[in-house]
């Protein structure tokens, strides 16, 4: 069989945990403490293309893996666990029933709400 091209290079098929926070107040608006959900789920992880990598750096972001999940699992989370490591979600695409996470090296939230 020949050797075909294609532009999807798939490192591997596992599971990442995605991190939904939550900030809890008192009636008077003050800060009482953090919740964390976590939402474990079945994900494809691949490298970047290169003109993400390069998109990314420009803009002062260190990239690190793209995973594709269900649609229907995501619910707009912006921290991802994947080996034990937290990324942050730096940049989201929805494909038909997939959306595509891009995850970044240094966790966080730096980023309030993804459009």
């Amino acid at each position: 069989m020949p050797y075909e091209y294609t532009r999807e290079t798939t490192i591997c098929e596992s599971e990442c945990v995605l991190l939904k926070k939550s900030v809890e107040t008192d009636e008077n608006g003050v800060v009482t403490g953090e919740t964390v959900r976590r939402n474990e789920v079945f994900c494809k992880v691949s490298s970047l293309y290169m003109r993400d990598t390069y998109a990314a750096f420009q803009a002062g972001i260190k990239p690190a893996w793209k995973i594709t999940i269900f649609y229907g699992d995501y619910d707009g989370e912006l921290s991802v666990e994947y080996e034990g490591v937290e990324y942050s979600v730096y940049r989201t695409y929805v494909d038909g029933d997939d959306v595509e996470l891009y995850l970044r090296k240094d966790a966080g939230t730096w980023q309030a709400e993804l459009t």
